[in-house]
């Protein structure tokens, strides 16, 4: 099953006005999501820069904040999203100082590798409301789910299951999939095995 965080709605399809208003909904709170965590990690200035060379980026980066919100907490103290987008500008400016261009498409893979870096730390955080627990590796995305478990509380968990038998590499490759446009997806398959390492080609 693949997450679609923002699906997109074609002529010919179905959809009623409130399923649109919804859809509308969603994009409005996952941007301003992002954008308190830009605000609060002082990088909405970067940001805006990057948004205007790469769109996809801010693409991505919306979709994570969908998938995690603000209330996952990485064993270190920071929110997992603010962590994903530090981890994502600065992989972005390393490699962009680096090559000397904000063009180049390791740019953008640097940007990738940094975003979903820390992502499969969220295998360690078990979400539940009562009898029925979000499934990150599966499930929709957190947002969407905690619309219908609002008093959902959140835990610190040793890794169970299929979550644990799983990489690092798997997952972020699994997420990969679920997060971006299918054809952003295919345009940086060859990039695919360094984003999921960690650790982008220097070629």
């Amino acid at each position: 099953m693949n997450i679609v965080p923002f699906p997109v709605y074609h002529s010919g399809m179905a959809s009623s006005d409130r399923q649109r208003e919804r859809q509308q909904q969603r994009v409005r709170q996952a941007e301003r999501l992002l954008g308190e965590v830009l605000r609060a990690t002082e990088s909405q200035r970067l940001a805006n820069s990057v948004w205007l060379t790469w769109p996809l980026a801010k693409t991505v980066l919306s979709a994570i904040a969908w998938f995690l919100t603000d209330k996952i907490v990485h064993p270190s103290g920071y929110s997992l999203l603010s962590l994903c987008v530090v981890k994502a500008f600065r992989r972005y400016e390393q490699r962009r100082l680096q090559l000397g261009t904000a063009d180049d498409i390791r740019v953008l893979v640097a940007f990738l590798t940094g975003a979903f870096e820390a992502l499969p730390a969220v295998i360690e955080v078990q979400v539940r409301d009562g009898i029925h627990d979000w499934d990150p590796l599966q499930g929709q995305p957190l947002g969407e789910w905690l619309e219908v478990h609002p008093n959902a509380s959140f835990e610190l968990v040793e890794p169970q299951g299929e979550a644990a038998d799983r990489s690092p590499e798997a997952l972020r490759l699994l997420w990969l999939g679920q997060l971006l446009p299918a054809d952003d997806l295919g345009a940086i398959s060859s990039h695919l095995s360094s984003i999921c390492s960690g650790n982008p080609s220097e070629r």
